[in-house]
């Protein structure tokens, strides 16, 4: 019995190292978000590094076009204009942009996610 305790404490510490390890991995960049394009099969979102101004595209490619096996990146709603009224192709919220966000990278240089930043609240 006490073998078992001891095989599933250490189990449990090995998973919280490996868990720790992944999520060290992920690379953060500080972003601002500029605009976005909508196609039929996906939807492409524009943001400016903070740092160096550089563009970032990432690309979110709609559910029934994702290929088996590929990874699409999470975004938070509301970066697109879903207003009722919109003549044309909708575009990037206006109150979404110029608001900063962090986009996640995995170990391999493909976008994870992208967060939207929150002011902190001191108490």
């Amino acid at each position: 019995m006490k073998k078992l305790l001891l095989i599933s404490i250490l189990f449990l510490f090995s998973l919280g190292i490996t868990l720790a390890q992944k999520h060290q991995q992920l690379k953060k960049i500080d972003v601002t978000y500029e605009n976005c394009t909508v196609y039929t099969g996906k939807t492409d979102y524009f943001f400016k590094r903070i740092d160096n101004k550089e563009e970032i595209m990432v690309t979110v490619t709609a559910a029934p076009f994702v290929d088996k096996g590929q990874k699409v990146p999470d975004v938070p709603k509301g970066l697109v204009d879903d207003s009722k009224d919109l003549e044309g192709l909708p575009g990037a919220h206006p109150k979404m942009i110029g608001k900063p966000f962090v986009i996640f990278y995995d170990k391999n240089g493909e976008v994870v996610k992208v967060v939207k930043k929150t002011a902190n609240k001191k108490k």
